[in-house]
């Protein structure tokens, strides 16, 4: 493990070889965006910016949209990780507009590609998930005799550190009645929408500003859940 100040968070981390490599190529595309514009960059330019080698990369990634993605995921963790344990909807929302802010010229490119698995259905499909697999743990408690544990919940997968051999419900989206899934979709596409208009529109609102419009617009069914659930005070 190495231990590295990770570009964006001003905080150490502990790092695999194999997540120093990908954070290498992902800081090789931003450069790569500073010239280039998104549509029109190849592995070979991210290959040659990085210093590594094409079997290299695609030991790590399936394409440059994958690697987009993978770099995505690092900020969705960072801003939702630990939310219902102190943190909320909103913490969690400014942590990610703050970065997406920081790393303006890379997402601004990133989410005016419209290609095949682009950046913005990523996000709607990541947060989605995310927000069901924590409403379906919660029902999953309140429906059944089985005590709540006392056991850290991973947030980000839904997992439950099985101190007493509990697993989690499934991912299986039955495990949320179908109304609750399609309010949640809806509001989930919604939110990437206005996160698409705000990156391309020079980001004149602050992520403070723009988390607040994200929690107001809420649907009142969603939100009820949400203070149930501890995603929202």
């Amino acid at each position: 493990m190495k231990r590295l100040r990770e570009e964006g968070t001003g905080t150490s981390v502990d790092m695999s070889a194999n997540e120093v490599m990908k954070l290498r190529l992902a800081v090789a595309m931003k450069e790569c965006i500073e010239t280039t514009p998104f549509d029109a960059i190849t592995v070979k330019q991210i290959c040659e910016k990085s210093g590594t080698s094409r079997q290299t990369f695609y030991r790590h990634f399936l394409d440059k949209y994958d690697l987009t993605n993978w770099y995505f995921d690092r900020l969705l963790m960072e801003s939702f990780d630990r939310m219902g344990e102190g943190r909320t909807v909103y913490d969690g929302l400014v942590r990610k507009f703050t970065f997406i802010a920081e790393e303006r010229a890379f997402f601004t490119a990133a989410f005016h590609n419209d290609d095949q698995n682009n950046l913005r259905d990523h996000d709607f499909h990541m947060i989605y998930h995310f927000y069901l697999k924590r409403i379906a743990l919660w029902q999953h408690y309140e429906n059944s005799s089985v005590q709540r544990p006392f056991a850290a919940v991973d947030t980000w997968t839904g997992r439950v550190a099985a101190e007493r051999g509990l697993r989690s419900v499934s991912d299986d989206e039955d495990a949320v009645d179908e109304e609750t899934r399609e309010l949640l979709e809806m509001y989930c596409n919604a939110s990437i929408y206005m996160t698409v208009q705000w990156v391309l529109g020079g980001m004149k609102k602050s992520p403070e500003e723009l988390a607040r419009l994200m929690v107001a617009a809420m649907p009142e069914r969603i939100n009820r859940i949400f203070k149930a659930v501890g995603l929202l005070e």
